[in-house]
């Protein structure tokens, strides 16, 4: 019996034996067999990690890993990288990298680790600073005993665990880096709040946060949470560890801007727009983020944006079914030559840049005289004037026909109550209200306007600037010429010009000062430079006409384009009204034909609006670029309006021999009055086609053509 016992016991435990040494000789994977037989050459990279291993590790080795990361952890870093890529020293460099971290100080720790997940060139480094490889082989050797059963090997395992510890600093840290390597953005998350209370530990922690948390946001009300809990990309420090990614969370959160401005809005046409904004910057990071955003955050990164993205799309595609369903907001707001603010007060640069200059660091600043005829923006540039100087300049806009003095008092009194209301605005102290009893005459007024801007003058400093800006300024010429003010006042503004460093005059209306009467000449004339308020340019013209605000919902074919720039020259007035026309007539199409129009403006939506409404409400400023020319020229503009072509000059002179010598400088002075050009050719033209079909109206109306030299 005892014999029997023997040999089934002897044959159990040789069958065991042959079993393990079986599974060591044909499992190379685990890289068992090279432990013993190879210490000394490179196991194949897909073998994984552990087949670079060895249980017979160079002598001294990981002392000296030790002593060279913590002499220079940059180079001991690269110097571990390379080892590992060619020995199967693995396992020794493990140990080296643990007894490093474990000696780091904590003021290093985290940038040490952050450094060693740059490139590294197996993560298995990151992986076992936190894991215990010791457990991991063990768990991996009772894997490869195939003649186990499963359910006993699978207990034997149990007892090995080689999931990330987060019970040190460093593990945490490595096990942070770890998760974001296998994207668990919830384990990363855990784990570097452990390290939260070290240097860069707070930015490590909301990092993880915020991927964590916009990973599982896939909602637009979960993108609005997502930026309302990282607030704190707002204030960011100067010294960062992980600056690429911040950048790209920064840009994320940009994006989730517009989605918040898309969730609060009203407007079906603002939330599409906002979408779409927020759609464009999460595909900028999509395309780009790589280049700087660091691993391995960035795939989490690019994962958010992608589903993001999606999200974005598929929701702005439903803000535009809802656009499709609605009236066009008419963004026009110049269409009744009122002044115009951002976004339709477009073109400007020119005329302000050069205010601008005149004014920069002048000892002895000239008083500027901003003309042009009616309606082409002077009294917008005037009241836009503070927001494109620089910053602290004050600007007083007085409009000279709501200026109603009796006497000349009455006007400094009007221009007191003016400086003070916009000093105070601007949290200046001009003092007390000026009083009526103080500005009952020349005398009193002008000494009590002058204690007002003494009061002030210690408070202006280098960067403030006060701006006073009469519009429509031939008006005063005419209360002067009517006897209500004194023709002495505008020499006294002058004076106080002089007396005020910081203080600038401006006018604005339809006249240089060559054309003004002589009480202007004398009071300014010397110190005076012209500003000229012309047509937009053709970009500019067409900006206005398509991009009127950035949420507008039409569009313009290029024909249509076209005929407005060549009806219109680029005048301002006219193009709103035109634009302004045509955009309610689409709304009444659009109501009539319940939305089943296209969202498109084309020639046929102008063709019905230049009819004699279009004249009538556009009468203002034809009649007062008629009045502000000579009679001379108003007969040579009947003249060249009889026929659309342009005119050579040389017929222009054959049909009116008459004139003697008049033709050149009438010519001259409609071109410097904007209303003829010349083409390509050099052939005289209209520089607006409706202001010639205005006077071709009026000619129809009022009779033949005058003789332009009249007999005596």
């Amino acid at each position: 019996m005892s014999v029997a016992l023997s040999a089934v016991v002897g044959t159990l435990l040789g069958a065991l034996v042959g079993a393990i040494f079986g599974v060591v000789m044909a499992l190379p994977q685990t890289g068992f067999f090279g432990w013993f037989f190879f210490p000394f050459f490179r196991a194949e990279r897909h073998l994984g990690a552990l087949s670079r291993q060895t249980l017979i590790p160079i002598p001294g080795l990981k002392k000296a890993l030790v002593h060279r990361l913590e002499a220079d952890w940059d180079d001991g870093v690269d110097s571990l990288n390379q080892l590992i890529a060619y020995s199967l020293q693995f396992y020794c460099a493990i140990k080296a990298i643990n007894v490093a971290l474990a000696r780091s100080r904590p003021r290093s720790l985290l940038t040490r680790v952050s450094r060693l997940a740059q490139a590294p060139f197996d993560w298995q480094l990151l992986r076992y600073g936190t894991a215990d490889i010791g457990n991991a082989l063990r768990a991996q050797l009772v894997q490869g005993l195939v003649l186990v059963p499963r359910r006993w090997r699978a207990a034997w395992q149990a007892r090995y665990p080689s999931s990330p510890r987060l019970d040190t600093p460093a593990r945490s840290a490595c096990a942070g880096f770890w998760s974001w390597h296998t994207k668990d953005a919830t384990m990363a998350a855990d784990a570097f709040r452990q390290v939260r209370d070290l240097p860069f530990g707070s930015e490590l922690s909301d990092i993880a946060d915020a991927l964590e948390q916009g990973g599982t946001a896939d909602t637009l009300d979960g993108l609005d949470d997502w930026h309302t809990r990282t607030a704190w990309l707002e204030a960011l420090p100067t010294e960062r560890l992980r600056p690429g990614t911040l950048t790209a969370l920064t840009l994320l959160r940009r994006a989730t801007a517009e989605v918040h401005k898309a969730q609060t809005t009203r407007a079906p046409l603002n939330r599409q727009t906002a979408l779409a904004r927020a759609g464009a910057l999460l595909q900028e990071l999509i395309e780009h983020g790589a280049e700087t955003c660091e691993q391995p955050e960035w795939p989490l990164v690019h994962a958010m944006a992608e589903g993001w993205r999606d999200l974005v799309v598929t929701a702005g595609g439903k803000a535009g079914d809802e656009v499709e369903r609605q009236r066009a907001d008419n963004p026009y707001s110049g269409y009744a030559g009122l002044p115009v603010h951002p976004p339709v007060f477009i073109g400007r640069s020119g005329a302000i840049g050069e205010i601008r200059r005149h004014w920069a660091n002048a000892e002895d600043p000239p008083v500027i005289v901003l003309y042009g005829h009616r309606r082409m923006g002077k009294t917008s540039i005037l009241r836009n004037l503070a927001q494109s100087l620089p910053k602290g300049a004050v600007l007083v806009y007085l409009d000279a026909q709501g200026i109603l003095a009796d006497d000349s008092g009455q006007f400094l009194l009007d221009i007191a109550e003016a400086i003070h209301t916009r000093a105070s605005h601007a949290s200046l102290d001009p003092g007390p209200l000026p009083s009526s009893t103080d500005y009952d005459t020349l005398g009193h007024a002008s000494r009590q306007l002058k204690k007002l801007l003494a009061r002030l003058a210690p408070q202006m400093t280098e960067s403030r600037r006060l701006i006073l800006a009469f519009d429509e300024f031939e008006v005063i010429q005419d209360r002067i010429n009517d006897g209500h003010i004194d023709a002495k006042v505008l020499g006294f503004l002058r004076s106080l010009n002089q007396a005020h460093r910081w203080l600038a005059l401006i006018f604005g209306g339809l006249h240089t000062m060559d054309e003004m009467g002589n009480d202007y000449r004398s009071a300014f004339y010397a110190q005076t430079e012209h500003v000229r308020v012309s047509y937009l340019s053709r970009a500019d013209a067409m900006h206005l006409v398509t991009q009127p605000h950035p949420d507008f919902a039409l569009e313009y074919d290029d024909a249509l384009c076209d005929e407005l720039y060549r009806l219109t020259y680029g005048q301002p007035f006219l193009l709103q009204r035109l634009c302004w026309a045509m955009v309610e007539r689409w709304n009444d199409r659009f109501e009539r034909e319940r939305g089943a129009i296209p969202r498109v403006l084309t020639l046929d939506d102008l063709a019905p609006i230049l009819d004699d409404d279009l004249f009538a409400a556009t009468a203002y400023y034809f009649e007062g670029v008629w009045s502000n020319v000579s009679p001379a020229e108003q007969m040579l503009m009947t003249v060249l309006a009889g026929h659309e072509s342009p005119w050579h000059q040389d017929e222009l002179e054959a049909s009116q021999a008459d004139l003697d010598g008049e033709l050149t400088p009438t010519l001259r002075s409609l071109r410097h009055h904007d209303v003829i050009t010349e083409d390509d050719e050099g052939r005289l033209m209209y520089a607006s086609e409706l202001l010639r079909r205005w006077v071709e109206r009026r000619q129809a109306v009022h009779g033949q053509v005058p003789n332009l030299c009249p007999t005596e």
